[in-house]
């Protein structure tokens, strides 16, 4: 599909400088929905699906450490694109994770978890579910889960109101881009529309819960250009229109008025709101 397409080994370090972390208020939100504390002694399985190049990944992590939870994660990271697995693998390599036993880094999908039956305390999916979001992914993500287990879904999005020269890209880029091939938006929410399907009735019993933070992703214009050009409806495109895209984008940036301090002192600012639905 589109995701798999756009996300080569080339287009990961794109996906990589142009979008935010993962806030530490989101991580422990996420940590307490799982029900982690940092007293917790026995093994807590988590898998990650569409992992992409780790962002979540080390966000987890790295704050699990912070806080001394680490030791009893086993943490799995699937991915089904080649190159974003060994991003993932090269942007943790530094923390050890992997040595230490804490992080696995597989081939995966939502309706193809390397998991044995009954054996996970989560599964997580972040800036990843509107791709997988169909009856056959949730029959198997309830097949791996512990009885009571969470399915936790992560997205940061657009703050529009924040900013409006981002609306203004969204309208004018992003939507007809996605509009033309047809790929799944999480913002319309057409994911959740398979938690209502006959087979999936009954899988998850607690009705979809939903937390808000915020967050802000600061740095030069190219920080926006590479959010906007690693958008997988625009990364999958012939590099002739990538480029008609790119200079589209240039001539915004460099003519919205509500970007003017930014352009004088190089510093852009996209505003998200963190999203966690579980």
């Amino acid at each position: 599909g589109s995701a798999v397409k756009g996300f080569t080994e080339e287009g990961a370090k794109l996906y990589e400088s142009g979008r935010p972390s993962y806030p530490d208020n989101s991580i422990l939100k996420i940590l307490d929905i799982i029900g982690i504390s940092q007293s917790a002694s026995k093994e807590c399985r988590i898998v990650e699906l569409g992992a992409g190049t780790g962002k979540f990944t080390r966000s987890l992590l790295l704050y699990s450490q912070k806080v001394g939870n680490i030791s009893n994660l086993r943490y799995i990271a699937t991915e089904p694109s080649e190159g974003f697995r060994k991003s993932i693998e090269t942007s943790t390599d530094q923390y050890k994770f992997k040595e230490l036993g804490i992080l696995s880094v597989l081939d995966g999908t939502g309706s193809c978890i390397p998991a044995k039956d009954g054996s996970l305390d989560c599964v997580v999916a972040a800036q990843a579910f509107h791709w997988m979001a169909t009856e056959s992914t949730l029959v198997e993500i309830h097949r791996t889960l512990k009885p009571s287990a969470p399915l936790v879904l992560v997205w940061n999005t657009y703050d529009y109101k924040a900013n409006p020269w981002m609306r203004k890209i969204d309208d004018e880029i992003l939507a007809p881009a996605y509009k033309a091939s047809k790929a799944p938006r999480q913002q319309d929410l057409t994911w959740s529309h398979c938690f209502q399907a006959p087979q999936s009735i009954g899988l998850f019993t607690s009705p979809i819960q939903f937390w808000y933070g915020q967050q802000a992703h600061s740095g030069p214009a190219q920080n926006v250009v590479s959010r906007i050009m690693s958008t997988s409806v625009i990364a999958e495109k012939p590099v002739q229109e990538k480029e008609a895209i790119q200079k589209h984008l240039d001539s915004i940036l460099s003519s919205h008025p509500d970007l003017a301090e930014a352009r004088s002192s190089g510093v852009f600012t996209i505003n998200y709101v963190t999203e966690i639905a579980w």
